[in-house]
């Protein structure tokens, strides 16, 4: 990856890990713009015809 793209300039932080198997794990973090949140015009459910939520037995 170039060091010109835009995600190192938000680049916030990052980690490298080894567990005790011997694999390795990368976390990369950084920050975006929000995005705006939009609005549903409508709203729906749905009934999965639950009998009951916890059973005994």
């Amino acid at each position: 990856m170039p060091l010109d793209n835009p995600i190192f300039e938000a680049h916030a932080y990052s980690t490298i890990k080894k567990d005790h198997l011997g694999h390795w794990y990368a976390t990369v973090v950084y920050e975006t713009e929000d995005v705006p949140q939009i609005e549903p015009k409508t709203a729906s459910g749905v009934d999965v015809g639950l009998k009951s939520l916890v059973a005994l037995s």
